[in-house]
């Protein structure tokens, strides 16, 4: 069973329905629901169909991601590039091994991508409207994937109807979250953040504190020295830094 959050979460699950379950620190919808959708079953069953259900949501989500990159490139690699990145990078598959609790940052992250590409949002509007719901309604810091259309209507002064649904959805689950549980549990989760590693860490663990935001920073760096020359890739991907900046600073 995954070591975040035990077996409670299952045993609860089963003694019946409990609203504080998906309410407490934060609205946590998706991740709260698959307790409740395992616990019928045998309890030797379990810890498997816990592990599938909650890898088979990571690869839904690595699933879109591919498909909206797919859109926006005629090559195949990057698409799968993308699409792997989600479940194969080590930190994320370290803390994803069955755990319900971690399924909001694989929404989060694909609501990110989502919102970075205009394209996707206007091709699906009502679907990315509703995964932005959902992503907000599972994680506290999901209002961050209205970044990327905000750096857009900045740039642009200017976004598309679908566009401007799409953040309504999002700040609605802001709106909803805060409204539930007030404004530190609705975009922390928790009454204090934590600022340090412990100690002893390691390597692993520091490279994936801090190498995400350092690689966005460059990134960020990169589209500024060259802003002219990759005009194309430039909107998408300094979305997508921003996007993982603010993520960083707010987890």
């Amino acid at each position: 069973m995954p070591a975040d959050q035990g077996y409670g979460i299952f045993e609860s699950a089963r003694q019946g329905f409990q609203v504080d379950a998906f309410t407490v620190p934060y609205i946590n919808l998706v991740s709260q629901s698959i307790p409740y959708v395992i616990a019928p079953l045998p309890i030797a069953t379990h810890a498997v169909a816990a592990s599938l259900l909650v890898h088979t949501i990571w690869a839904i989500c690595a699933l879109i991601i591919f498909g909206s990159f797919r859109l926006a490139s005629s090559s195949l690699a990057p698409s799968y590039l993308a699409g792997l990145a989600l479940v194969l990078v080590p930190y994320a598959s370290e803390s994803s091994l069955g755990n319900p609790g971690i399924v909001g940052f694989a929404l989060l992250a694909t609501s990110v991508v989502i919102s970075a590409m205009s394209f996707v949002i206007k091709k699906a509007p009502r679907a990315s409207a509703a995964f932005g719901l959902v992503t907000g309604l599972t994680s506290p810091i999901g209002f961050l994937a209205v970044v990327p259309p905000v750096f857009r209507l900045l740039r642009h002064r200017v976004l598309s109807r679908e566009e401007w649904i799409f953040v309504g959805a999002v700040l609605l689950s802001l709106a909803a979250n805060v409204g539930v549980v007030g404004l530190t549990g609705a975009t922390s989760g928790r009454t204090g953040k934590i600022l340090l590693l412990w100690d002893g860490a390691g390597a692993f663990w520091w490279s994936g504190w801090v190498g995400p935001s350092l690689i966005s920073l460059t990134v960020l760096l990169f589209f500024l020295i060259f802003r002219r020359k990759l005009h194309e890739v430039r909107e998408v991907a300094v979305g997508l830094a921003l996007a993982s900046v603010g993520i960083a600073a707010a987890a």
